[in-house]
C-alpha cells in the first residue's frame, strides 16, 4: 500500500496569531517578541522578514527596520493553547501525528481513507475544521513521503491544497532551487553554486557514486532527497507537557552575578509552575542568545524527577556555564523543563521524611506569592540584586 503523508503548516504561525488577538494587525506587517526595554524577536511575519527583519534581534532594532509593522507581544499561553487544539483536531483523522515546529504538522493518512474518504476530502475537512475553530489558514500538502510533501507546500499559498501523485516526485522537484533541500547548508550551496548547480535537476543527473565521492555520505543523502526519496516514518506525538520561561538581562553583560541571578529567577518561577500543576520535570534545556544574535542551547537530565528549585537550579548552572564559552557578552536566557510526569504524595512509613520538609516549605512560599503578587513579596537570596537590601523600622 502506497503511503499518504499530508504536510500541513499555518503561514507565520505566530503573526496569524497576534492578527486574530488585535485587529489593528490585520494587513500590517506583523513583528512578535517581548516587549520589553531589552526585549528580542520571536518571530516575524514575511512582509517584516523581507524588510531585513529577523529572529534573535532587538525588538528596537526590528521597529526601525521595519516602521510600518505592529509589534506584538509573545502570548506563551494562547500559542500553547492554539497548538493543542491543532494536535487534538488532527488526532481526529490519524493517530500518527507529528508536531515538527508551532504550526507545523505531519500527518500519516495511509489506510484512513476508509473512514474519512479520499484524502482530498480529509484535507478540505481539516481546512474547514481549522478555519472554524481556531480562526487561521492553512495549506496542505500531499505524496508519498514527508519530504515531498513538506517542499509542496513551499511553492503554494495558505488554505491550498497539493498533491504530488505517485511517481512525479522527481519531475516535481526538478525545477526547484537546489536551497530548498533540508540537506543543503550556506556553505554546500554556495559550493554547488560554483559548480553551476542551481536547481534540484541538475543534483538528479548527477550519479549518487559522483556526489558520494565529492561530499561524503552527504552527497549520497543529497542525491536521495534530490529524487524525493525520503523514508522516514511519522512518529507519533508523546504526550508531555513542556513550560519554559524566557527572560533578557537588564543589560548586555558577562558578569556571573548578574547572570546567575536572572538564571535563578527564572528557575524560581519555572518550579513554582510545576508545583501549582502537580508535575516533576525529568529534564532541561538552556538556551542563551548572545549579544551578537548567537544562541547555543543544551540539554541536562536530572537524577530523580523533580519541582524543586534547590535540585533543578544546580543543573541548569552546570549546563549554563557549559554554554558560556565566547567572549561575548549575553542578551537573553530561556529555560525549557520538559518530559514531565504527573506525581502523587506518599507518606513516610518511619518519622518525618527530611524532604517533605522542603516540600511544605516550597509550598507556603507559593502560597505567600500568590497572596501577595509581585517579584519582592518574598524571594530567596540568591535572587535579590546585590546592594538592593534595606533596612526597615517599625514603630512598636
Amino acid at each position: 500500500m502506497l503511503r499518504q503523508i499530508f504536510f500541513i503548516r499555518i503561514d507565520d504561525f505566530y503573526a496569524s496569531l497576534a492578527r486574530r488577538r488585535a485587529a489593528t494587525a490585520s494587513g500590517k506587517p506583523v513583528i512578535v517578541g517581548y516587549l520589553t526595554k531589552r526585549g528580542t524577536v520571536v518571530s516575524a511575519s514575511a512582509e517584516a522578514r523581507a524588510a531585513g527583519v529577523r529572529t534573535g534581534m532587538s525588538m528596537s532594532a526590528a521597529s526601525h527596520l521595519c516602521p510600518q509593522a505592529d509589534l506584538s507581544q509573545i502570548d506563551w499561553p494562547q500559542v500553547r493553547q492554539v497548538s493543542q487544539t491543532l494536535t487534538t483536531l488532527l488526532e481526529k483523522f490519524s493517530p500518527a501525528v507529528e508536531k515538527v515546529a508551532a504550526g507545523e504538522y505531519f500527518l500519516d493518512y495511509t489506510g484512513c481513507q476508509h473512514l474519512f474518504g479520499p484524502a482530498h476530502c480529509a484535507a478540505n475537512q481539516i481546512q474547514r475544521d481549522v478555519q472554524q475553530q481556531v480562526g487561521l489558514s492553512l495549506c496542505i500538502g500531499l505524496s508519498v513521503n514527508k519530504l515531498v510533501s513538506q517542499m509542496a507546500t513551499s511553492i503554494v499559498n495558505e488554505h491550498k491544497f497539493i498533491t504530488i501523485l505517485p511517481g512525479y516526485e522527481k519531475n516535481f522537484l526538478a525545477p526547484l532551487p537546489v536551497s530548498l533541500l533540508p540537506a543543503i547548508s550556506n556553505a554546500l550551496r554556495e559550493r554547488l553554486a560554483l559548480l553551476g548547480v542551481t536547481a534540484i535537476g541538475d543534483v538528479q543527473i548527477i550519479s549518487e557514486h559522483v556526489l558520494q565521492q565529492a561530499l561524503g555520505p552527504m552527497g549520497s543523502l543529497l542525491h536521495k532527497q534530490a529524487c524525493g526519496i525520503d523514508p522516514r516514518r511519522v512518529n507519533r506525538l508523546k504526550k508531555e507537557l513542556q513550560i519554559e520561561k524566557s527572560a533578557a538581562l537588564p543589560y548586555d553583560t558577562t558578569d556571573e552575578h548578574i547572570i546567575n541571578r536572572q538564571l535563578a529567577q527564572i528557575t524560581t518561577k519555572l518550579c513554582a509552575d510545576l508545583r501549582r500543576s502537580h508535575l516533576l520535570a525529568c529534564k532541561l534545556e538552556l538556551e542563551v542568545e548572545f549579544a551578537d544574535g548567537v544562541t547555543r542551547a543544551a540539554k541536562s537530565t536530572l537524577q530523580t524527577p523533580s519541582d524543586n528549585d534547590s535540585e533543578i537550579l544546580p543543573n541548569a548552572t552546570t549546563i549554563l556555564w557549559q554554554l558560556l564559552t565566547r567572549r561575548t557578552r549575553l542578551r537573553t536566557l530561556t529555560l525549557r523543563l520538559t518530559n514531565t510526569i504527573q506525581f502523587g504524595l506518599q507518606s513516610p512509613m518511619f518519622g518525618e521524611d527530611p524532604q517533605s520538609r522542603q516540600t511544605r516549605l516550597l509550598s507556603a512560599l507559593d502560597h505567600i506569592r500568590q497572596r501577595f503578587p509581585g517579584n519582592q513579596s518574598i524571594q530567596f537570596g540568591r535572587t535579590i540584586p546585590a546592594g538592593s537590601f534595606t533596612q526597615t523600622y517599625h514603630d512598636c
